[in-house]
């Protein structure tokens, strides 16, 4: 998938989308990984824990808890991944995509210390 692409998919209203959006675009490193396909519940089961962890520990997260609310809905829904991070890697951003990265489901950003 190139930059643009992924930008355009980007191009959404939440926060953690905004922002990894200005990162692509800042030439921040991305990649996706189309190839692999991951069901959403075990995607939710994970990012549930990670939400835990980072509330607990203070670091700053975007749209952790919402993307967590989306990946319960969609059960066994495969989906593929990708990530861009911060030029400075200051934030680092997961992707949740539909297969064939037509459609990008959710995203989320945790700041990296």
């Amino acid at each position: 998938m190139d930059r643009e692409a992924l930008a355009e998919l980007l191009d959404r209203p939440s926060a953690a989308c905004r922002a990894a959006r200005v990162a692509l675009r800042r030439g921040g490193e991305y990649r996706v990984w189309d190839d692999s396909r991951v069901p959403a519940y075990r995607l939710a089961s994970t990012y549930r824990s990670r939400l835990r962890n980072t509330e607990r520990r203070g670091v700053e997260t975007l749209d952790l808890r919402d993307t967590v609310e989306t990946l319960d809905q969609l059960g066994n829904e495969q989906l593929a991944l990708g990530q861009v991070v911060a030029p400075e890697g200051a934030w680092a951003f997961v992707l949740f995509l539909r297969p064939g990265c037509a459609e990008l489901i959710a995203c989320t950003g945790v700041r990296r210390r």
